[in-house]
């Protein structure tokens, strides 16, 4: 199982995360919830990189070393890109196991010309498969990169699918990564030119941060994330584009009897819930949402809870009809929503992950998400008793992990004896409301005697 441990990073001062299938991170704003969940998308999106790189540069790539070289270079130049400048940070680590014997380091190395550098180590396992076994994987792609012909075309394409595949084993992981970072419903609300101009401008200025001496002041820690996340949706929007949930599900449904399951559970009726409406993508009005045969809001108009989830529950549909495993990270997946629709959500993302075999990330400070979850894991105990319930809105306990974050530490808050949410840590937070009613009330009743 892959985990990751962080030490003094950021607002983390110490965590030790287990990466199951479903991990919810709860914590108070600034606890460090949102760094562990970019540090674990960090390292699962590595993989992409690697390829992308290899790929594009493999005529460059001469030796080991230079692979070596070229590997880190590219590790510490997407570390500036999600975390800025290491500069005013006191010393830390961070390692993250892929696999119990593959893994990498990252820490504060030795001072240069009055610099802080990013330290790189790599276990020996995953050196030799990340430098030693890729080179001769790389030697192929360029015996046969100069080919022409159609035959040796596809020696080349079966060249490439080699090297992927050793990646992805490499990682082990083959789902597709995407951060949805909270505030995305500025992926509903900017114009179409203005969403051209933030692509142009900010994308080549990303490009050229090759290291962290190239770092702009102007920049954000989550101006990567948000652009990665931009790209995710414009493709979303493209493939709605004239057509609705329901349309796409009857359309795909011919062919795939096993969407009948969508079907079944009613998943639509859960998303009309969310939405408070239907979705539809109008090819002379744009995106709306149909609140009957007549009325209307244009998305760009509609109530901030529907432009949040919007973009998130296209994702999931898509990744369902599509059965694509993905990982997810989700920020907030309860801002600006009411706590049914908030239990909605989760039951649908619950049957993505039973579904596709996905894996989920969830951000949050609210402890009504916490009760759903749990919910959720004492809903697998029915569904395991019991021959009649079909049901796939349940999370399996020995696939779930949940972490309370507080003053920068992390805290496993399962039951090991249950595999349900620790209730004590439910009852904290019921407590907690309640003394600060009963203070404010017995301060109302002194100002009464007053």
């Amino acid at each position: 199982m892959q985990r990751i441990q962080i030490t003094n990073f950021m607002a983390v001062k110490s965590a030790n995360i287990e990466i199951k299938k479903t991990v919810l991170l709860i914590g108070e704003q600034a606890s460090g919830k949102s760094t562990i969940a970019k540090l674990i998308y960090y390292f699962k999106s590595l993989r992409d990189d690697y390829i992308y790189f290899i790929s594009e540069n493999f005529e460059a790539v001469q030796s080991p070393a230079i692979l070596q070289e070229k590997f880190r270079a590219e590790i510490s130049r997407k570390f500036y890109r999600f975390f800025g400048s290491i500069q005013p940070l006191p010393p830390f680590k961070i390692q993250y196991w892929y696999a119990d014997t593959k893994y990498i380091i990252l820490e504060e190395g030795q001072w240069e010309a009055g610099r802080k550098k990013l330290k790189i180590n790599f276990s020996q396992d995953l050196y030799n498969e990340a430098i030693h076994e890729t080179m001769p994987l790389i030697n192929r792609l360029k015996n046969v990169s100069e080919k022409r012909d159609l035959f040796e075309n596809s020696i080349y394409r079966s060249s490439l699918e080699g090297l992927n595949k050793h990646i992805i084993r490499l990682f082990e992981d083959n789902r597709q990564p995407v951060f949805v970072p909270a505030g995305r419903n500025m992926a509903v609300t900017y114009a179409d030119f203005f969403k051209q101009n933030f692509y142009g401008t900010l994308s080549s200025d990303l490009a050229l941060i090759q290291d962290e001496d190239a770092l702009k002041p102007r920049f954000v820690r989550d101006t990567y994330i948000m652009i990665q996340f931009l790209q995710r949706v414009q493709i979303m929007i493209d493939t709605f584009r004239g057509a609705s949930f329901e349309s796409m599900l009857e359309s795909v449904a011919r062919e795939r009897p096993d969407l009948k399951k969508l079907q079944d559970e009613k998943i639509l009726d859960k998303i009309e819930l969310i939405l408070k409406g239907k979705y539809k993508h109008d090819e002379n009005f744009g995106e709306i949402i149909l609140f009957n045969d007549r009325d209307y809001v244009f998305l760009n108009n509609a109530s901030s809870g529907q432009q949040e989830i919007i973009r998130v529950l296209q994702d999931i549909f898509l990744n369902i009809v599509n059965n694509e495993n993905v990982f997810r990270v989700i920020e907030e997946p309860e801002a600006h929503l009411f706590p049914m629709a908030q239990k909605y959500l989760l039951e649908v993302i619950a049957f993505m992950i039973a579904k596709t075999d996905s894996q989920i990330i969830l951000t949050t400070h609210s402890p009504y998400i916490l009760s759903v979850v749990n919910n959720l894991l004492f809903a697998s105990t029915i569904v395991e008793k019991s021959e009649n319930c079909k049901s796939n809105f349940y999370l399996q306990p020995q696939e779930t992990e949940v972490y309370a974050i507080t003053n920068g530490q992390s805290a496993s808050i399962i039951d090991g004896q249950t595999g349900l949410v620790d209730q004590n840590a439910l009852d904290t937070i019921s407590e907690e409301l309640a003394d600060e009613f009963e203070k404010m009330y017995d301060l109302s009743f002194q100002h009464g005697e007053e």
